[in-house]
């Protein structure tokens, strides 16, 4: 990580603000105040962000009550202003110094706001949108029976889903209880939990629905090696090279996305083992549509929840055209770069997401 010139807590809070400010652009707040103190605890500059439903206003006295109040050190300040192209939030050496109390959503999002796409990931997204605008509008989501490469393919340069069948039926799992079996050694980190646990011992919590247990992964990565036990057939000798895979596992009710409406910035197919999970769609050309944030380094979230959208702030959802799908285990779905996307399932459900290699402009 490199290092950036220190600045005075005062002139750093101030920049800071105004990078959270862009970044929360089009945030549709409800009136939420975030404090955010600067340098030591006790003498470090102090500001809040008042996020209302049109616009943030940034004040350095207020009697109002912060919903929740961030410390963040001087030196981290400045990684955050000076990197935020390339910072990850997750590392250990800016999640570990930073402390926070109060509400944990109001916290994410502001760390969310100091994010910032690069170049290169800018001109994917304009590139799929050009894809898409260049073939016929997609009205339906197709199913094809073990697709070969060409068409899949094919699918990627139309910027069509499609999901596969058939690909799995070799060695899918039947149970929850023969899937543990299979990947006996395995273990996961989700972000939210801190620790590494036996995939296995996860899965119990997900069947269990524990209380106070990790009953969602996360999207946490996978080793290599998960995917040998699940060799798709256009995937095998190099035929379509696939990335790291990453587990999105758990259990939840349908009244919520478990993945909030976004956009990936590469090719990827979602593979899914058991349980089902439906996949709500929207083209790329439904971007100004769908309120897409402005902070953001690879994937592109959304301000708009689709299954609970605030119509009179989102007022052009109502023109967004959607597609729906939903996986049954052994199904696959072909996700082209640039198609914003969100997931609800209803019940315990595991499937796997990977990064097709290669070319996404």
């Amino acid at each position: 990580m490199m290092t950036a010139e220190p600045r005075p807590a005062e002139q750093l809070s101030r920049d800071l603000a105004r990078e959270l400010s862009w970044g929360l652009t089009g945030y549709p707040g409800n009136g939420e105040v975030c404090q955010i103190i600067i340098g030591d605890e006790a003498s470090g500059h102090r500001l809040q962000l008042h996020l209302g439903p049109h616009g943030i206003e940034v004040r350095e006295d207020s009697p109002r009550p912060a919903d929740a109040t961030v410390w963040v050190p001087d030196e981290i300040a400045n990684l955050l202003i000076k990197e935020a192209r390339s910072i990850d939030l997750r590392d250990r050496r800016i999640h570990g110094g930073i402390r926070y109390e109060g509400n944990p959503l109001l916290v994410t999002r502001m760390g969310q706001a100091l994010l910032r796409p690069s170049p290169e990931v800018k001109a994917v997204y304009e590139a799929a949108e050009q894809r898409a605008g260049r073939h016929p509008a997609v009205t339906s989501i197709e199913r094809v029976h073990r697709p070969s490469v060409a068409v899949i393919r094919a699918a990627v340069d139309a910027s069509r889903p499609l999901v596969a069948t058939g690909l799995l039926d070799h060695c899918l799992p039947g149970s929850w209880e023969a899937l543990a079996q299979q990947v006996s050694g395995i273990h996961i980190e989700p972000q939210s939990l801190g620790r590494a646990l036996p995939l296995s011992e996860f899965m119990g919590h997900v069947l269990a629905r524990q209380a106070g247990g990790p009953t969602y992964s996360e999207g946490c990565m996978l080793p290599p090696a998960f995917l040998g036990a699940f060799r798709l057939a256009f995937a095998q000798n190099g035929a379509l090279p696939l990335g790291a895979p990453q587990l999105w596992a758990g259990a939840s009710d349908s009244s919520q996305a478990v993945t909030g409406l976004h956009r990936d910035p590469v090719n990827g197919l979602l593979i899914q083992l058991l349980g089902r999970k439906r996949v709500l769609m929207y083209s790329p050309l439904e971007r100004d549509n769908l309120y897409p944030v402005t902070a953001y380094n690879s994937f592109q979230n959304c301000w708009v929840e689709p299954l609970k959208p605030r119509l009179e702030v989102h007022t052009k959802f109502k023109r967004a055209r959607r597609l729906e799908v939903e996986l049954a285990p052994g199904e696959v779905l072909l996700n082209p770069v640039g198609w914003f996307h969100c997931v609800v399932i209803d019940g315990p459900t595991f499937s796997v997401s990977v990064p097709i290699k290669g070319r996404t402009n």
